[in-house]
């Protein structure tokens, strides 16, 4: 029907899609832009270390507490849980239909019951590690590799730098940097201008 009377009225027509094209200008002209937009998180995930322990006793000592204190917390959708050797790992999903300022309260609430089951946590184990923050754009990850065919064991090919690093004059302080590697050896960072 509709086609009918555009077909047949080129006026019609021609009016719909100045009106489209006006009303599509008139959006994009209001819609915000950021280069890494800001996206409300929803998601968590807390990970623990038990050195030693094996997995039902990471479960058992671990785990469990954790879980328990973070099903007192209405907002929490649901909760996975992995106990492996030396390591729990919870995966927390927020209920979707919370506010950013009640977002915010509810992390700090989850940050509560990390601190109050941690303090049942058996001697040997970390503090839980909560991360919050996996919504956010990443601009570099660097891993380190000896060169094929080396003749030569380099140390640092083996770990990470574990210091924190630091400002230079022509790159910015990472905002978030997570080491992996060997926790015997410390390796630090050094910035080098190639111009």
């Amino acid at each position: 029907m509709l086609a009918r009377i555009l077909y047949g009225n080129s006026r019609y027509f021609t009016l719909l899609v100045l009106v489209v094209v006006a009303v599509g200008l008139s959006s994009l002209r209001s819609i915000a832009r950021q280069e890494d937009p800001t996206i409300t998180n929803f998601f968590a995930s807390v990970t623990t270390f038990y050195p030693g322990a094996d997995p039902a006793r990471v479960e058992a000592l671990i785990t469990r507490p954790l879980e328990d204190e973070l099903r007192k917390i209405a907002e929490i959708k649901e909760l996975t849980s992995t106990s492996a050797n030396e390591v729990s790992t919870v995966q927390v999903n927020l209920v979707q239909t919370l506010s950013d300022t009640e977002i915010a309260r509810v992390w700090s609430e989850i940050r509560d019951a990390l601190s109050d089951a941690a303090s049942r946590f058996p001697a040997g184990a970390s503090a839980p590690v909560f991360d919050d923050d996996r919504l956010t754009a990443y601009t570099a990850i660097v891993a380190l590799s000896p060169a094929p065919r080396c003749r030569y064991h380099c140390p640092c090919c083996t770990a990470l730098p574990v210091t924190s690093p630091t400002r230079h004059a022509t790159s910015p302080a990472p905002n978030k940097w997570t080491c992996m590697g060997s926790p015997k050896k410390k390796y630090g960072w050094r910035w080098m201008n190639r111009r």
